[in-house]
């Protein structure tokens, strides 16, 4: 027996031979012949080139010389571009110190303005009218009542005792004389603005 047959064993199929050409095969000879190939064009009859030969020292001189002029331009704009960027700053800057030094004299000159007209306002508030020296109405001087305070009226009002006796006022009479309360009873005797 030679082995099963198809006909006793239908759907029974042997096992198939491999083929000559395998992958392997296949890939080893193309690599060989690349190999070759690659033999025979570097084998070629031309001269190799040499870095140092005129042809290739002129080649590289252009290209440096180029890339040199090239990045000399940029540099030389890049340059001209700082310079302006700076007097554009430059100016900018004189133009605000000088705002600056014309708002502070503005501002000076607002606040000196403020403070002569507060001074101003506080003096009128506080400004004494100018003394009658004891005349009345008609004139003639008031009489001397007991006490050496004077009758008829209210003296004129002073900032202090020393001033009021230096234009010939007082001394005034507590509950008699109306500027008693006025000025301070140092002493407390009913009597202030003593000489």
């Amino acid at each position: 027996m030679s082995g099963p047959s198809l006909d006793q064993y239908p759907g029974f199929f042997p096992a198939a031979k491999r083929p000559f050409w395998s992958r392997a095969k296949v890939g080893t000879g193309a690599g060989l012949a690349g190999l070759l190939l690659g033999i025979g064009i570097g084998a070629s009859n031309e001269a190799p080139v040499s870095a140092e030969s005129p042809e290739v020292k002129a080649l590289v001189s252009a290209g440096v010389d180029e890339r040199t002029s090239t990045f000399d331009d940029q540099a030389e704009q890049l340059q001209a571009d700082l310079d302006q960027a700076h007097k554009d700053a430059d100016a900018a800057a004189a133009d605000a110190r000088e705002t600056l030094a014309a708002t502070k004299r503005a501002a000076a000159q607002a606040k000196r303005k403020a403070v002569a007209a507060a001074v101003a306002a506080e003096k009128a508030k506080h400004a004494v009218p100018p003394p009658t020296y004891g005349l009345t109405s008609s004139g003639s001087s008031s009489s001397n009542s007991g006490g050496g305070s004077t009758s008829g009226g209210s003296d004129p009002l002073f900032g202090t005792c020393g001033e009021a006796n230096a234009h010939g006022y007082g001394p005034y009479q507590k509950g008699v004389d109306p500027e008693y309360d006025h000025y301070i009873d140092r002493d407390g005797d009913g009597r202030d603005c003593e000489p």
